[in-house]
């Protein structure tokens, strides 16, 4: 099913909280139970359904990956209809979130807006109000209205907003990247992640990947979660965001080189096991980086990291679908084991069978794997993944 949304969204800086008014429109009638997912410190206090009142139930028990807490709505609709609104109000919480005076982040971890159940596609229109003053990543000002519109297809409606940033423009080998810096970047380390970002992009387009970059993406960097301790990191479609940086060192580069490359090495379903595909291979992408830039023992700390990660975490499929605990680690040991035995220049092979994959599948990775180079191999990858 397609689903038009119109979304006004109004955030409220000094309070952390936000007002959100939601307006679905559905390519076919639906006249079933409707439910959703969102933030279980948002309060919903108003449904209807083609213009008519709706009644919901409430319930704190509902699981999803990446989420730290969600309450599951279910509405009861009177008629069969294709237009729902809803209007809800309160404060957010989850991973890379925050609402404050110089840094707004409103995403998918924290569920600030109605998450499907099922599979669907939507397209997300916002008018965000409240935010005057700020720089809205990916947005536009409306000088009439005086708000900020944001527009996406993507299954993150990501809402990043910077008061007093900086924004670079640099172009490198083809790919401009607009750096976006937060209140927490040391503005003198621009420089130095400017160059191990074009560091990156050149050995990734010209020694590892098949297939060209984005022309351009954004970088939003220096932003802080209101998770204490929390080391921010995630890539979306023409995005990459990273939390707050003192020194450009191994480490950091290795983060970076891993979310730039989730822009070839995505595509397998993230909520649920088959994520390790794109995890281990955005991994092991960043390690051959780190590995032609660091050397050998910056290479091995990671991997000795991954191999206490996951002697402790379980197997990576499991029996209900799941996205397991330590997926990260389970099959980056998994390839490097494959490494030992069969060498360096195979895990380039598996990164770019991967990498064209299609359906981004275990399966259809374990076939194309045997197709390529016979049952030892893709025997091995299947035995260590049950």
């Amino acid at each position: 099913m397609d689903v038009m949304s119109w979304i006004k969204l109004n955030v409220d800086t000094t309070h952390n909280k936000i007002d959100v008014i939601v307006k679905f429109i559905f390519s076919r009638n639906i006249n079933e139970t409707f439910s959703f997912g969102l933030g279980n410190m948002l309060e919903v206090y108003d449904i209807s359904c083609n213009q008519f009142p709706c009644t919901w139930e409430t319930k704190d028990d509902l699981e999803l990956p990446f989420r730290l807490g969600l309450q599951q709505i279910s509405v009861d609709l009177p008629m069969e209809c294709n237009v729902i609104e809803l209007r809800y109000s309160g404060k957010v919480n989850g991973w890379s979130t925050n609402i404050g005076p110089d840094c707004v982040m409103l995403n998918y971890y924290s569920a600030w807006y109605p998450i499907f159940l099922t599979k669907t596609r939507i397209k997300f229109n916002v008018e965000i109000d409240g935010l005057h003053g700020f720089q809205l990543v990916n947005s536009t000002y409306d000088e009439d209205k005086r708000v900020w519109i944001y527009g996406t297809t993507c299954f993150d409606c990501n809402i990043l907003a910077l008061a007093n940033g900086g924004l670079t423009v640099r172009t490198m080998n083809d790919v401009t990247i607009y750096i976006h810096t937060g209140p927490s970047f040391d503005r003198d380390n621009e420089f130095e992640i400017a160059r191990i970002a074009e560091e990156i992009i050149k050995f990734f387009s010209t020694s590892l990947f098949q297939t060209k970059i984005t022309k351009t993406f954004n970088l939003v960097i220096g932003v802080t979660s209101m998770i204490e301790g929390e080391t921010i990191g995630y890539c979306r479609n023409n995005l990459i965001v990273m939390g707050s940086i003192e020194v450009v060192n191994s480490e950091v580069a290795r983060l970076f080189a891993h979310e730039m490359a989730h822009f070839w090495c995505h595509g397998a379903d993230s909520s649920t096991w088959e994520d390790w595909l794109n995890e281990t291979f955005a991994e092991h992408s960043a390690l051959l980086f780190i590995e032609d830039k660091y050397g050998e023992e910056a290479y091995n700390n990671r991997i000795r990291y991954h191999n206490e990660e996951a002697d402790a975490a379980p197997a990576i499929r499991t029996p209900d679908g799941r996205r397991p605990h330590g997926v990260h680690s389970k099959g980056t040991v998994m390839i490097q084991n494959l490494r030992k035995l069969y060498g360096r220049d195979k895990v380039f092979e598996l990164i770019r069978i991967f990498e064209v994959l299609n359906p981004k599948t275990t399966d259809q990775f374990v076939t194309e794997v045997r197709n390529k180079f016979g049952d030892e191999i893709s025997n091995y990858i299947f035995k260590h993944i049950t």
